[in-house]
């Protein structure tokens, strides 16, 4: 004859713990619990989005003497840098919110972490030209 003993208490319990454990990891129809997926959405891995441009530059009139804003905006810099030029001879006015132009009549503001501005100052009739806000690696 053999005999049994009766399951105890903590037995009964750990059996209750594993399976409560087992529904919350998957469902009856086999999918991962809506608090396993989150968790695993947390998990990945962000990828860099490539920086761009956000509107367009626009065009500036402003006379002799006084001063003239450029505005550039860019979104998803992430590593990359702004730079200024001019683009008549390729001279580089700025690159982030450093002039490296030797005119004093320059500066360059960059605000709110999307937005730049170039500055110049005193306007000569020889400022006058086309600008471009790039994007450099």
């Amino acid at each position: 004859m053999l005999l049994r003993r009766a399951p105890t208490m903590e037995t009964v319990c750990m059996q209750i713990v594993l399976v409560l454990l087992l529904l919350i990891v998957h469902r009856l129809d086999g999918s991962l619990s809506p608090a396993l997926q989150d968790l695993n959405q947390s998990q990945q891995i962000p990828v860099d989005l490539e920086p761009e441009f956000e509107g367009t530059i626009q065009n500036i009139s402003s006379p002799t003497g006084r001063e003239a804003i450029l505005t550039c905006s860019v979104k998803n810099l992430g590593r990359y840098k702004v730079g200024w030029l001019r683009a008549s001879d390729q001279t580089v006015l700025a690159l982030q919110g450093r002039v490296v132009t030797h005119n004093s009549r320059i500066s360059v503001v960059h605000e709110d972490f999307r937005t730049w501005r170039l500055r110049i100052r005193q306007l000569r009739e020889s400022d006058r030209g086309c600008y471009m806000c790039q994007i450099n690696a």
